[in-house]
């Protein structure tokens, strides 16, 4: 008790304390909008879970929504604020953690990586899916955890705690394996940075890794096959997720060349793409070459053979880390590219081991990686409040469009509240008077990335107009005999005069 009384604020070590704050800034500055805004839309609208569990080998969200429950003695809620905060302190702890692992010291460089990390294009994806938010953060701080553990104490010890919060980092959504490998790669990377050691010492690290990954996803994928089993749902077929990586001989070797080619930005998918425009492109590049010839370098200076050749296995390995998502499976999101901070992180490790270089290149080189670093930040802070911004607009138009469809409904001669309602083909609207915005058009960052039609058109559109439009009628969902009916035949597409009517006792809107 006397030590909990004595303890300070100043006896946490300045780095935290600068990583810590700096992340709750660069929070509010990239996704404050959205923490004070409800911007609710695909999965997000009338989302009171968690999302999809046991099925999608997910069962450690099922763990979060019993917990909920208990706790609070309610189901789950998609809160920007209250969940919002929780987002971010997550993730400065995860970024406080990253620094410890890899004793980054330099204020500077630990205000500039809390930036990279808290504004990156996967914490913007999630946070348009809010009511995952907090599962998704948590999942990033188990997985630096994990990483933590298993580097920092090669024992039972670190090989048990690392493994459980990799298993249960799995167990909340498998893409961020691929994170996990490339920080673990980069670990042995700033060894290699920071001492001799043998070809013997390098395998065995490396096979230890490599043990300690495939250990905790044979425990995640026992665990899936129990819950699943217990709980009477089979895996599903959604993305893969079922087969979890196994393809064929000619499948691997095309996933593994598609993640080398995403990883070098020779082939980029569009919802995977964290370099939203050719300013990240260039940076992206430019980060790598000067990652790979310093590594060279490095090895070339310290005049040993052994140390380049490892240095050249690791560089080689590390791509394809980053793209590892792609050879689990085929189909891939920005959701699942948060490996891909693993660059900017390398970059503060070799700024931060030669900033205080006499040599005055050397000093200019890393100055100007911490700049860069500062920027990739400031870049994608902006980003993520460019993403907000159409996404707000895109909600206050759809309102409106509803709200005028909803009008047009309520204005039919004989309507009532009682009649069922038929919406026809609003996955084929051709209404010519909905704007476009080609600004917009470099935004592909899931959930942001769909046109007005598209947004219009969602899957979930008769919720959005539950939720926002306060209209929910009695739909019909099968609706084929209504247009095989002569008269909505001739019905013409709305908006349309006579594309909105009763027909038969059924109010019938065309798009």
């Amino acid at each position: 008790m006397n030590k909990i009384k004595e303890f300070k604020i100043n006896e946490i070590p300045l780095r935290y304390r600068v990583c810590f704050f700096a992340s709750l800034i660069w929070g509010f500055l990239a996704h404050g909008f959205m923490l004070a805004n409800k911007l609710s839309y695909h999965d997000d609208i009338n989302n009171f879970g968690v999302g999809a569990t046991f099925h999608f080998g997910r069962w450690m969200l099922s763990v979060f929504g019993v917990s909920s429950r208990v706790l609070f003695g309610t189901s789950n809620f998609s809160l920007p604020w209250f969940s919002g905060i929780i987002c971010i302190l997550l993730l400065a702890f995860a970024a406080c953690y990253i620094i410890k692992i890899f004793d980054i010291k330099k204020p500077l460089l630990c205000v500039a990586l809390a930036g990279v990390i808290v504004a990156f294009p996967s914490i913007t994806a999630v946070f348009g899916f809010m009511f995952f938010g907090i599962h998704y953060c948590i999942d990033i701080f188990f997985t630096v955890l994990s990483v933590y553990f298993f580097s920092r104490k090669k024992n039972v010890t670190g090989f048990l705690f690392g493994g459980i919060f990799f298993t249960w980092a799995i167990g909340i959504y498998q893409s961020l394996i691929s994170f996990e490998l490339t920080l673990l790669i980069l670990v042995m990377i700033k060894r290699s940075l920071d001492e001799e050691r043998t070809f013997k010492e390098f395998f065995k690290e490396g096979l230890y890794y490599v043990g300690c990954c495939i250990l905790s996803l044979i425990a995640y994928l026992l665990i899936t096959k129990i819950t699943c089993a217990v709980m009477n749902e089979p895996l599903a077929d959604y993305k893969g997720i079922s087969n979890f990586g196994v393809t064929s001989v000619s499948g691997y070797i095309s996933r593994i060349a598609m993640a080398y080619k995403v990883s070098l930005l020779i082939a980029l998918d569009s919802h995977s793409n964290v370099f939203p425009t050719y300013t990240m492109k260039i940076i992206w590049w430019l980060l790598l070459i000067f990652e790979f010839v310093y590594l060279i370098y490095d090895s070339i200076k310290r005049k040993s053979v052994s140390n380049l050749i490892q240095k050249l296995i690791l560089i080689l390995l590390l791509p394809l880390g980053l793209g590892f998502t792609y050879v689990m499976s085929e189909s891939v999101s920005v959701l699942q590219m948060f490996s891909e901070t693993v660059p900017f992180i390398l970059c503060a490790i070799i700024a931060e081991k030669y900033i205080c270089s006499e040599n005055n290149k050397v000093k200019i080189l890393t100055v100007s990686a911490s700049i860069v670093l500062l920027f990739s930040g400031i870049y994608y802070a902006r980003f993520a409040n460019i993403c907000y911004f159409k996404l707000n607009f895109q909600q206050q138009q759809a309102i409106g469009y509803y709200t005028n469809m909803i009008s047009r409904i309520q204005s039919l001669e004989g309507y009532s509240d009682e009649l069922p309602v038929a919406v026809l083909n609003i996955e084929n609207i051709s209404d010519k008077n909905i704007p476009y915005v080609k600004q917009y058009d470099f935004v592909t960052v899931i959930p942001y990335n769909d046109s007005m039609p598209e947004f219009i058109s969602n899957y979930k559109w008769d919720d959005f107009m539950k939720m926002w439009c306060g209209y929910e009628p009695d739909y019909i969902k099968e609706t084929g005999e209504l247009e095989n009916n002569p008269i909505v035949k001739d019905m013409p597409h709305y908006p349309d005069y006579g594309s909105v009517r009763i027909v038969d006792g059924v109010i019938v809107v065309k798009f």
